[in-house]
């Protein structure tokens, strides 16, 4: 049993990879309903006892949350988000053994179209999901919800025909015959409710049998009691396309349904070709992240308040770039930054929020990533933690290395990139740099001279938050961690920690990264520490914590009120003597 739980673990990773995303935060699942539910198909995958991709999810990632629905009591259902989907309980007073008592909703269907459905004939309209529908999150090529919105309405080809389709991430849908030649595969079947044909590695999968659990035991049964249950009907054909998994270009088929998106892998194991997509982690992502909804507990309570968090006199926060949290934490190649946490404290369950690098700096920055999916130069309006420091009367600053600094009348840099200066060899990237975002400060030279420079104008006693930005190589972005953590050695200490600033007032450092290189959390799990003299030596916070944290994090030290997300957010006092 342990080799065989060895080889799940392994091929569950796998799987992980293909479907875009880690495992998110786990919670028990709510209720029975819900229960029985999962346990019909996830419970022997769960146990071993055979060997096939999750339908929900190894658990829940959420606690049960309250969601407006027009036709169900007091106007709001309960759900629950899984890995792989959502289960809602639409109508409580409902016959609970119709296999209809728990649905699944239409979250792909909605993704593509932006149409939320929030009633049986009701909807809201939004953006569709500018997710990636499989692979790393991180993948700029591969083939995001919104790619399909133009798709929907294709006619399907007759049964039988070999697909040679390929779908680009611009939506553009080519013909390759090397794909129909190398794969050979075929539509089995046509579905008159949507005028969509499913390709046969589908259709075989929604149609099997298998090891289920009928409420004692494992039972060999149909895996789903009607085949379209878990999928809802295809809302588009299936279409050939190559995305990055674990950084590794891979074919694969996908199609998309109302409920599901199915993918097909030719060079994964057999049994494992044929994955149903994270499409819970995605929708949550796009409904709670990219929409800035808040979700709401299903009993009624409002997230906790925030902590009581020291006032500060300084606040230095330094953004690294675009490391996972094993590659740094425990990692030989970052001793330097391994022993800042055994002497302060370390987030252990610390996420970005997004992919790419930009929409992370942006929500520090602002509590919401703007609508900004990509790292390209953007010129947005919006509240930012500088407008509240300045309201509050107390200053801020960003210092970003090689940032051009200009020697006559005030001047605003912003173009993307910028090599080489006063503080040093190597390249200023304006996507790191949030504040040169918004209009605020892009468009008003003297506002933008007196709080963006270089590092070699760098004073700790200046402001009361520093945002400091290394430059590619000494963020890690283009450099091995040993550099990033051999500058962290040199810069931290001569710079800050043993400076009488430091030692003089009351301050904190807190070392983080924009996004690791999974989907954990939107923007993967990253390392996160935090310095200060109340911080006690070795001190491993498990709390869930990301961007938005960091930033209710500073506005309760300066007393500023909150923007957007951070409202909804818990701070990490609990690094300061503070409970969580």
């Amino acid at each position: 049993m342990r080799n065989a739980s060895r080889l799940l673990a392994a091929i569950a990773l796998v799987i992980i990879l293909i479907a875009g995303a880690a495992p998110a935060v786990s919670a028990p699942i709510a209720g029975s309903a819900f229960q029985n539910v999962w346990a019909r198909t996830d419970q022997p995958v769960a146990s071993g006892a055979v060997q096939r991709t999750w339908l929900w999810g190894p658990e829940a990632n959420t606690p049960a949350l309250s969601e407006p629905y027009a036709e169900s009591p007091n106007g709001s259902r309960t759900v629950q988000y899984f890995d792989k989907s959502r289960m809602e309980l639409t109508n409580p007073g409902g016959d609970p053994t119709s296999p209809w008592y728990v649905t699944n909703g239409l979250l792909a269907k909605e993704m593509i179209t932006g149409k939320m459905q929030v009633g049986d004939n009701a909807f809201e309209t939004y953006q569709p999901a500018t997710v990636n529908v499989a692979g790393d999150q991180n993948d700029t090529s591969g083939p995001t919800y919104a790619t399909f919105s133009g798709l929907l309405n294709q006619p399907p080809h007759g049964n039988g025909y070999v697909v040679a389709e390929q779908l680009l991430r611009s939506g553009q849908v080519v013909t390759n015959l090397d794909y129909a030649n190398k794969y050979q595969v075929t539509l089995a079947t046509q579905v008159t409710e949507t005028n969509h044909s499913v390709a046969a590695p589908f259709w075989a999968f929604m149609t099997s049998s298998g090891t289920i659990w009928d409420g004692k035991n494992n039972v060999q049964g149909a895996l789903f009691q009607n085949a379209f249950y878990a999928t809802g009907f295809p809302i588009t054909e299936p279409y050939w396309t190559t995305v990055k998994v674990g950084g590794v270009s891979k074919d694969v088929l996908i199609q998309v349904f109302q409920r599901r998106v199915l993918t097909y892998t030719p060079s994964n194991p057999a049994g494992w070709q044929v994955e149903s997509g994270n499409v819970g982690q995605h929708y949550y992502q796009w409904r709670y992240t990219q929409l800035g909804k808040t979700p709401v507990p299903a009993d009624g309570s409002q997230p906790p308040a925030a902590s009581t968090v020291p006032s500060f006199d300084h606040i230095y926060v330094i953004m690294m770039e675009n490391k996972e949290y094993p590659s740094i934490v425990g990692d030989g190649s970052a001793p330097y930054i391994n022993q800042l946490i055994q002497q302060y404290g370390s987030a252990t369950n610390y996420t970005g929020v997004a992919h790419p690098s930009q929409p992370n700096y942006i929500a520090l920055w602002s509590g919401s990533t703007g609508g900004i999916t990509d790292d390209a130069n953007h010129d947005i309006t919006g509240t930012t933690i500088a407008d509240q420091l300045e309201a509050a009367g107390m200053n801020w600053m960003v210092y970003a290395e090689n940032y051009p600094v200009s020697t006559g009348a005030p001047s605003c840099y912003t173009d993307a990139t910028a090599t080489d200066g006063p503080d040093g060899t190597g390249t200023y990237a304006r996507k790191h740099n949030p504040a040169m975002s918004f209009t605020s400060v892009n468009e008003n030279a003297q506002r933008c001279a007196q709080h963006i420079t270089d590092f070699s104008h760098f004073d700790p006693a200046t402001a009361g938050l520093n945002l400091i930005v290394p430059n590619l190589c000494h963020d890690m972005h283009d450099c091995p961690v040993s550099d990033g953590d051999s500058w962290l050695q040199n810069w931290l200490p001569a710079h800050i920690l043993n400076t009488p600033t430091w030692n003089q007032t009351n301050s904190a450092v807190i070392i983080t990264w924009d996004e690791g290189t999974s989907g954990t959390g939107g923007g993967g799990h990253i390392p996160t520490i935090i310095i200060s003299k109340q911080t006690p030596a070795g001190y491993a916070s498990t709390t869930p914590a990301n961007h938005y944290t960091l930033l209710r994090t500073i506005e309760d030290a300066f007393g500023l009120g909150c923007l957007q997300a951070s409202c909804t957010n818990g701070n990490l006092a609990q690094f300061f003597g503070g409970r969580p």
